[in-house]
């Protein structure tokens, strides 16, 4: 067996892997060998793991015995496997998750809506139910809840309620018989203009399902983490919304944040997503809570934020200062619970105050925080964006006198910072915010201007 699976990200991989002569791997989803050929080709050395038989085989083919040595197993005895090999601690440990092109390509193998084979799709042929065992067993609200968790299936319920109608005559077998019940749904449904094969997604939450692949997952990551030498490194390529989000959830946060008037969580979810401890408080909660995020409901006019001092690496206020009786105590509590060198980002809708209420804001955060950058966002058109672009160009010379004086007579004086960035800054929001107020008020657009300023705690 010459070739097994062709990886389609070995330079990223080997890049971020950082490769050394003689350093330890573990690639826990050898497959064909692909990545581990390439490590080994850099003079380290690898452990390998898979489930598949036919992926063992063909990696131990591949690889150099005495750089390589390759097990089947499940991954999740990740701790077990590495220590009966005599591994305490690794560089790296690959994680490369979903299905071979061998897999795919072999039809016996049942993972393919492309050509006729069992409806199978276990990576580990001891494995006791298949796919076709799934299909056949499992009632309306089990095929909607697996097709809609595991591989959002917009389709999910009809599809289900298709499959229970047609196993009654004849039980599913095969492949083709699911994959055309499938298409035969959309059909019906008018959404066969698709890039994808209709049956894509119902095949993936299957083969996730018969192979437990998002819990095994969730095992294993911590025993990979304990693997790790200091400064080792985890790689996890994913093809599959669970499988990213299981893994972003378990890597260190990038930090905490608070959004303060979050409303509905829309921003926290993002930030969220991309690896932040989300909370978010408000007098209103929009929707309830969101997914993952921690939402809670106070008077933002009268109770304190529910936080202990310095707990958050990053504050947000978007457009609810200006809405506050007593602004200068939000503005406390925030500074309260932001840690040191934290940063705090607010918003005030331009249009509305101008620019006395922004320069009441620097009043209220200069008694707490040194500010490090402001700037106007125009939020509406591209062409409000150009404009914006277009007047730093025409006033920089301009600015730039302003920013030579100003930073001058700043390191004259002991009680502000010398950081020349925030009054330069400053300087640029009243220019452009202005220009742009008259320019939007001559032309009669609405207003969809908003004052950003970012602070950075003491």
């Amino acid at each position: 067996m010459t070739k097994f699976h062709t990886p389609v990200l070995v330079s990223q991989l080997i890049s971020h892997l950082a490769v050394q002569p003689g350093q330890q791997f573990i690639d826990a989803t050898i497959g064909g060998g692909g990545h581990a050929a390439a490590i080994i080709n850099l003079g380290g050395h690898v452990f390998g793991i898979d489930r598949d038989p036919q992926a063992v085989k063909a990696a131990q083919q591949r690889l150099p015995s005495t750089q390589a040595k390759v097990v089947q197993a499940n991954f999740t005895d990740l701790a077990t496997l590495a220590a009966n090999a005599g591994i305490s601690q690794v560089n790296g440990i690959i994680f490369d998750l979903g299905v071979s092109s061998h897999q795919l390509d072999t039809p016996a193998r049942g993972f393919s809506f492309n050509s006729s084979g069992p409806l199978d799709m276990r990576m580990d042929p001891a494995l006791a139910v298949t796919a076709a065992d799934l299909v056949n067993a499992l009632g309306r609200k089990e095929l909607y809840v697996l097709f809609t968790k595991l591989a959002q299936e917009k389709l999910a319920r009809p599809i289900a309620d298709a499959i229970v109608e047609s196993r009654r005559l004849t039980p599913f077998t095969t492949t083709q018989q699911l994959a055309q019940l499938v298409e035969e749904v959309y059909r019906r449904h008018h959404w066969l203009a698709l890039k994808l094969h209709p049956a894509t997604k119902v095949f993936q939450a299957l083969r996730i399902a018969v192979n437990d692949e998002l819990n095994n997952l969730k095992l294993v990551l911590p025993s990979a983490l304990s693997l790790l030498k200091p400064g080792g490194r985890l790689a996890v390529i994913s093809f599959h919304e669970g499988e990213d989000r299981l893994v972003k959830q378990f890597c260190p946060k990038t930090g905490k944040v608070l959004d303060v008037g979050c409303g509905a969580g829309k921003l926290l979810q993002e930030l969220a997503d991309l690896g932040w401890l989300a909370e978010g408080v408000d007098t209103i909660l929009d929707q309830g809570r969101r997914r993952g995020l921690k939402l809670k409901k106070i008077n933002l006019q009268t109770q304190p934020l529910p936080y202990p001092k310095n707990h958050f690496d990053l504050v947000v206020c978007l457009d609810t200062l200006e809405h506050m009786s007593d602004d200068k105590r939000l503005v406390a509590e925030m500074a309260r619970v932001v840690k040191a060198k934290g940063i705090i980002i607010i918003s005030v809708p331009a249009y509305q105050w101008f620019f006395s209420y922004w320069d009441k804001m620097l009043g209220h955060f200069r008694r707490y925080n040194r500010k490090t950058l402001l700037r106007a966002v125009p939020r509406n058109t591209a062409k409000l964006r150009f404009l914006s672009y277009y007047f730093s160009f025409l006033l920089l010379p301009a600015i730039l006198v302003r920013f030579i004086k100003v930073v001058s007579r700043q390191k004259q004086q002991s009680d502000f910072s010398a950081d020349p960035l925030p009054v330069f800054s400053h300087a640029l929001v009243n220019i452009l915010g202005g220009l742009e107020l008259l320019w939007l008020k001559r032309y009669s657009i609405p207003f969809g201007l908003s004052l950003v300023g970012v602070w950075q705690k003491r």
